[in-house]
């Protein structure tokens, strides 16, 4: 509606609002300066991290020779540090003990990098009704998702031919995008992305150890579920 320029105007804007709310809770909070500057030192860290993962994705687009270590690098950055900043914000707002702050960091990392692995499993095997996007737009654009990652480093080479024919082809059919799921389903690469989900989830339940039995550990529980059990 507005244009590109002020859709990046309007970004750059959103991450001074978080600046500005952020110094108005620990106002009200009575942070001390030591909670106060580790706060804002997350916040600008995780503003960068998201930026380089975000950058990581496009830029893996033109490529095909994506490693499995990349994409974690990736993925860490692009949803990790958005959910590890979010929860240790919350973490430093209450003024948790340090192995509590540490925990929830971990545990908020952790989340978000199955969440957006749950996010690309979705965009090849879920809903279209539930999900909200079209299935298979990720193979449209080129996305080097890790279920991509893995098939193309164990298919077979005529799997591996139709896969990358319809990878980054914006005008791909409808048969041709099937052809390329298809591909995917038969390397076990859904399966696979979906089972390392599961294990992020549970690395990131183990860290919640660290907080007393509560109503809110019981929902913070239960978030981390919900990453991998969502069909939206």
């Amino acid at each position: 509606l507005w244009g590109e320029p002020i859709a990046i105007i309007a970004g750059d804007a959103l991450f001074a609002k978080v600046f500005e709310a952020a110094a108005a809770n620990a106002k009200r909070l009575g942070l001390d300066g030591a909670h106060a500057v580790e706060l804002f030192d997350t916040l600008s860290k995780a503003s960068f991290e998201i930026c380089q993962g975000q950058a990581l994705d496009m830029l893996f687009e033109e490529r095909a020779d994506v490693s499995e270590i990349e994409y974690m690098r990736m993925v860490s950055g692009k949803t990790g540090a958005l959910l590890e900043a979010s929860a240790k914000v919350g973490a430093l707002s209450g003024k948790g003990k340090p192995e509590q702050v540490r925990a929830l960091a971990e545990y908020g990392r952790l989340i978000g990098m199955a969440f957006q692995m749950q996010d690309d499993v979705l965009g090849v095997a879920g809903a279209q009704e539930k999900f909200g996007k079209p299935i298979g737009s990720d193979v449209r654009e080129g996305k080097r998702t890790l279920m991509v990652v893995r098939a193309l480093a164990t298919a077979p080479p005529d799997d591996k031919d139709t896969l990358l024919r319809a990878l980054g082809k914006r005008d791909a059919s409808e048969a041709e995008l099937k052809a390329a799921i298809d591909v995917l389903k038969r390397a076990g690469a859904i399966d696979y992305v979906a089972e390392r989900a599961r294990g992020l989830v549970a690395q990131a339940k183990l860290k919640l150890k660290a907080l007393p039995e509560s109503r809110a550990k019981e929902v913070l529980l239960e978030l981390a579920d919900f990453t991998i059990k969502r069909e939206f």
